[in-house]
């Protein structure tokens, strides 16, 4: 016996239902698939929202609290004019940079970001390091070997240039 037998002798009425039935379950297999990837969808979102995003938005802080950090530093140290404001200037650029890095460090999970993290962390140190003489020069009134000295250096650490 052949199943097209068993199918010639039903009613149309069968026919119909049946295929209905056949529709239905394949709907409902595509919708449970269509649901589990929805849910892995929604794991990635919330992963990249959770976590990676918020990394992004500290990370473009940090930068641009660096860069207002480097621009103080140069803006008074290429006028040759001591103010009072410099002082203050590089502090509140320092503490935004150093609000942003705490802000940071929990989201910092993986070996591989955490080495990163690192690597970055001391290139920053290194960049103040350099800055430092020139900072101190100009704090000593020294305002043309401060100059010099920003300049020597690039107002740049080591590790800009690659």
């Amino acid at each position: 016996m052949r199943v097209t037998d068993v199918f010639e002798n039903w009613s149309v009425r069968n026919k119909i239902a049946t295929a209905f039935v056949v529709i239905l379950v394949l709907v409902g297999g595509l919708g449970y698939a269509a649901v589990g990837q929805l849910a892995a969808v929604t794991r990635t979102v919330d992963s990249l929202t959770g976590d990676s995003l918020v990394a992004i938005n500290d990370l473009s802080e940090m930068r641009q609290a660096l860069l207002r950090y480097r621009l103080a530093v140069a803006r008074y140290i290429i006028a040759k004019n001591l103010s009072p404001e410099f002082d203050a200037s590089v502090d509140r650029a320092l503490a935004k940079y150093h609000e942003w890095d705490a802000h940071y460090a929990p989201t910092v999970q993986s070996p591989e970001e955490q080495v990163l993290y690192g690597t970055m962390q001391r290139a920053m140190q290194d960049y103040l390091d350099v800055a430092t003489p020139a900072v101190a020069f100009y704090h000593a009134g020294r305002l043309n070997e401060a100059w010099d000295f920003y300049q020597a250096n690039g107002g740049i650490a080591k590790w800009c240039i690659r």
